[in-house]
């Protein structure tokens, strides 16, 4: 059975001891990263004559209180910006404190680390980084520059 980092164990005691996150155990957040490391999993195969979409946004809706549903609508040419927007936005907020440092992360990431997808504007995915980045809720934003 896999287990979870080190790492991402102390990000999930870190976010329970520091942030209200509306009841959400740590089991639950544990299985969100296996989810999400089993989705990055699948969307990563690639087949000639198939290709997985995947719909709903269960993890961010529990995990970021984005909506109050089990669904999240992408706008399909969206969903792999959605993907590399949100994947990015995770990293700054696990390795930053405060908007300054926020910022400077994303000065670093707009230098090195773009997404290497053709399906993906890098204009467009660096502007709603940028501006996840500075707002209050930037899953928030992400999501709703990403829906239909």
């Amino acid at each position: 059975m896999k287990t979870i980092t080190t790492d991402q164990r102390e990000l999930i005691d870190a976010l329970l001891a520091e942030q209200d996150v509306g009841g959400i155990s740590a089991a639950i957040l544990e299985k969100d990263i296996h989810v999400t490391d089993a989705l990055r999993a699948l969307s990563a195969i690639a087949h000639e004559h198939v290709g997985l979409v995947f719909c709903g946004g269960t993890s961010l809706s529990k995990a970021h209180s984005i909506i109050e549903r089990t669904l999240l609508d992408i706008a399909f040419h969206q969903r792999k910006t959605f993907a590399y927007a949100c994947e990015a936005y995770s990293r700054i907020l696990a390795m930053t404190q405060g908007p300054e440092a926020r910022q400077a992360a994303l000065e670093r990431h707009m230098e090195s680390e773009l997404p290497p997808d053709e399906r993906v504007d890098q204009g467009q995915y660096l502007a709603i980084l940028a501006e996840a980045v500075h707002a209050r809720n930037g899953w928030r934003c992400i999501w709703k520059r990403c829906a239909p």
